[in-house]
This record gives structure tokens, sequence and C-alpha cells, in this order.
């Protein structure tokens, strides 16, 4: 699901307001990946859903599959980004959060974690501590 937001609330909130549009109640909604799409700046959220729901009108459920990250260069980002990928990397950090996130780990019972315990745990990877550069 595709989503604007001004910025005028948390991104989080716009995410939770757009489900509530149609009548889907997450258990959890969490961040997991940015990237820029045609000048604009796409955050990719996962929503924890209990049990199956009808898709919104204009779209459809598909099965997850398991695929590789998409990866770029050292510099640069991938050349394109499939679905596929960007599934697996939310699964991949939902798997992170649910071992080190005491807010998640507290809203996902053992089925979830059943589900998870196949994808390695991806945390958000940081290059170590920016060090501003004096002008």
């Amino acid at each position: 699901m595709q989503i604007s937001s001004a910025g005028s609330r948390h991104p989080n909130q716009a995410v939770v307001a757009s489900l509530a549009k149609h009548d889907i109640a997450p258990r959890a909604v969490h961040s997991t990946s940015w990237r820029y799409d045609r000048g604009r700046l796409i955050l990719t959220y996962l929503a924890v859903l209990d049990g199956a729901v009808k898709p919104p009108e204009g779209m459809d459920s598909v099965e997850v599959r398991r695929t590789d990250l998409a990866r770029g260069s050292a510099t640069g980002p991938p050349a394109s980004i499939e679905i596929d990928s960007v599934v697996e990397h939310a699964l991949r950090h939902l798997a992170w959060l649910l071992r080190d996130d005491p807010a998640i780990r507290s809203v996902l019972d053992h089925h979830w974690a059943a589900a998870l315990s196949s994808y390695e745990p991806e945390p958000f990877r940081s290059l170590g501590q920016f060090e501003p550069v004096a002008e």
C-alpha cells in the first residue's frame, strides 16, 4: 500500500491511519527501510496483523517467497529493488526486533516466533559513529 504524507505527523501515525481507513488494525507497525525512487523518499513499513484480512479494493494478497536481498555497490544503491526483496528484508528486520525489542516481543506470540525462526535477524547496519567535518 502506498500512501503520501505531508510530514505533519510521524510516518507511523500515517501508516496506522491509512490502514484504519480499510478497517485494518495492526498489532505492530515498524519502519524497516528507506530508499529514493523517482525523486521521492520511500519509507517501507511492516504492519503485523492478527490473521488474514481482506485486501483493500484494488490490492491482492500474495504468497511470501524467500529471496535474496537487493544489494548495491559499496557506494551506491541496487539497480532495482523488487517487492520480494523488500518483504524479505522486512521479515529479517522483524526477526531481529523479536529478539531485541521488548515492545515487539510483547505483542508477537510463539506463532510469530516460529514463522520468523528461519529468517536471519537483520538489524539496521550502521557504519559507525558519524563524525561531522569541521568547516
